[in-house]
């Protein structure tokens, strides 16, 4: 689905090679995909704990990207962030687009003590996720639920300090 929000993006935007940044690539899975669909995307990795010497190392909750990106993608990190709202708040310093996954607490799946055995900091619900976008400097402009088990929101949002450029 992330594939599919940045290919109608591009699309809808006429834009002929963009820069994404996969933060917590793990073993680059996106940068595959995007090589097979979306040849115009220059995707660079950044993990933690790096699979490999193409994908740099990085701390979200304590360094910053060192450059300008297109392209944003967060999938299966903000659980695990110490400071979202801050983390979200450097991202639109430096992202023109973001495409965020956060399992919502809608869906009642994760009970307090899963989400401790799983390390989770964060577990908004879809609308205190929205309001947090918002709050930091993303408007979102296009989302998907899970439709089978309503856990996994994903979101494409825009910078406000994109739309004024």
């Amino acid at each position: 689905m992330c594939v599919n929000f940045i290919e109608k993006d591009l699309r809808d935007r006429h834009l002929h090679r963009v820069d994404l940044a996969d933060l917590g690539c793990g073993d680059e899975k996106l940068g595959g995909l995007l090589a097979a669909r979306l040849p115009v995307v220059a995707y660079q990795g950044y993990d933690v704990l790096p699979q490999s010497s193409r994908v740099i190392a990085i701390d979200l909750d304590k360094q910053e990207l060192p450059r300008r990106y297109d392209y944003i993608t967060v999938l299966g990190v903000t659980e695990y962030l110490e400071d979202m709202r801050g983390f979200l708040r450097r991202m639109a310093m430096v992202g023109d687009r973001m495409v965020l996954s956060h399992v919502i607490s809608d869906s009642g799946f994760y009970d307090q003590a899963s989400r401790a055995r799983l390390g989770w900091k964060n577990h908004l619900s879809r609308s205190e996720l929205l309001s947090l976008l918002d709050a930091s400097g993303w408007a979102p402009r296009d989302s998907y639920l899970d439709p089978d088990e309503g856990r996994v929101f994903l979101v494409l949002a825009e910078a406000a300090a994109s739309k004024q450029n």
